[in-house]
């Protein structure tokens, strides 16, 4: 007897989730790396998501078609054909690829999906109940958008359930199984088994900060300050803080004196800005920010908390060792200080992500990443690009990892 899952494009209904797999592979053997038909696609959703009505209330829809528009797919196949281009080697799709994406980054899926089928692959994506009514209008702009181009409808299969092991079963007998997610779901799905040939990315719970030069944010003008304080306004609140590239840490380097200047002058910009913005901090996330206000207080880790209104909350450590990694989001910002940057090699981790940054040289970013070894953080980006995806992330080449390697040796 089968089992059944819900499909929910193209084409929704019921469908047998082996069935649903085999038809996939059988599509994807239509396909080959950036193959016109995709390409085609990913022109056409640009072109929809930039005239939504949504996309001035959902920055996310906009940041995707930036992402897909025609310059930012060319530069994906420019670096296709760079890693492609290895002496008697071809690279070649995976087959399937079986995609969960997170709960709390609506578009995430659309950027695993899309990466795996410029590859050349067919897909699956798992959406939970809920996501399935949190990204309606996106659903609806993919759906139309996969009706004109059945090439790729064909070997695109958006699908919902909640926790059921058979289904999560089934549909990982293909090759690659992409797992986006918190720590739980993560290990939870690694309890269903995968295909032997097959292989599975991860991408568990990450922590990620903002470093500050404080002579360089005390020296800047007004504009620049403001043009600051608003990239980091992206950055931080555009999914309440809880995007796995989300700063929740601001490391200061500078002495004393100017360090606590430049940090009332940029908690002051960020105020203001944050002001400005339609969505406030909603009530649920100020609760928790609360629950977890007096919990780290109680540890003794925080000297002193800036409460002035609850959008943005500063907690000061008294040690960049005791930074908590488990923080609520929603507006609530660790704040440490470190003398020069070399200093904050020690106090990273293997959970870090990202580290946007702000009046540093390109030289010392560069040394740092290599001091860093096999530490954590995986990217360092400027302040206001914390959430710009690209295809490598936490440190993997997306399209590499999408695809493999065939060796052809001639004879003499």
């Amino acid at each position: 007897m089968g089992v059944e899952v819900r499909r929910v494009l193209p084409g929704p209904g019921l469908i047998d989730a082996v069935t649903l797999v085999a038809d996939l592979r059988r599509a994807q053997h239509q396909l080959s790396p950036f193959h016109d038909e995709v390409v085609s696609l990913c022109a056409d959703l640009a072109r929809r998501l930039r005239r939504h009505p949504e996309v001035r209330r959902q920055p996310a829809l906009g940041a995707l078609a930036w992402w897909i528009r025609a310059a930012g797919i060319e530069r994906l196949r420019r670096h296709w054909d760079a890693i492609a281009a290895v002496d008697g080697t071809v690279r070649v799709p995976r087959g399937v690829v079986f995609h969960v994406p997170p709960t709390n980054v609506d578009t995430m899926f659309v950027y695993s999906w899309l990466l795996a089928a410029l590859a050349g692959n067919a897909n699956v994506v798992r959406l939970s109940p809920g996501a399935v009514e949190t990204t309606g209008p996106l659903l609806d702009t993919l759906a139309a958008t996969l009706a004109d181009h059945p090439m790729v409808a064909a070997s695109t299969a958006v699908v919902s359930y909640g926790h059921d092991d058979a289904v999560s079963a089934a549909l990982s007998q293909g090759d690659v199984r992409v797992l986006w997610g918190g720590d739980g779901t993560i290990a939870a799905l690694r309890s269903v088994p995968l295909a032997p040939h097959a292989t599975e990315l991860a991408f568990a719970d990450r922590f990620s900060f903002a470093m500050l030069d404080a002579g360089a944010v005390l020296g800047a003008d007004d504009a620049t300050v403001s043009v600051l304080v608003d990239g980091f306004v992206n950055d931080a609140y555009w999914f309440d803080q809880l995007g796995c590239a989300s700063p929740r840490l601001i490391v200061w380097v500078g002495d004393d004196e100017t360090t606590a200047t430049a940090a009332e002058r940029f908690i002051s910009a960020l105020r203001v800005q944050v002001v400005r913005r339609p969505e406030r901090v909603p009530t649920s996330a100020v609760v928790a920010k609360l629950v977890h206000a007096a919990s780290v207080a109680a540890d003794g880790h925080v000297t002193a908390f800036d409460w002035q209104d609850n959008d943005v909350t500063v907690a000061d450590l008294d040690d960049l060792r005791n930074t908590p990694r488990d923080g609520p989001g929603g507006g609530l910002f660790y704040r440490a200080r470190i003398d020069r940057i070399d200093d904050l090699v020690d106090h990273v981790t293997r959970r870090d992500q990202t580290l946007t940054t702000f009046g540093f040289e390109s030289t010392d970013l560069h040394r740092l990443a290599q001091t860093l070894g096999a530490r954590g953080i995986d990217r360092i980006v400027p302040v206001g690009q914390a959430l710009t995806f690209a295809n490598h992330w936490d440190g993997l080449d997306l399209l590499h990892a999408f695809s493999r390697t065939r060796v052809v040796e001639v004879g003499p």
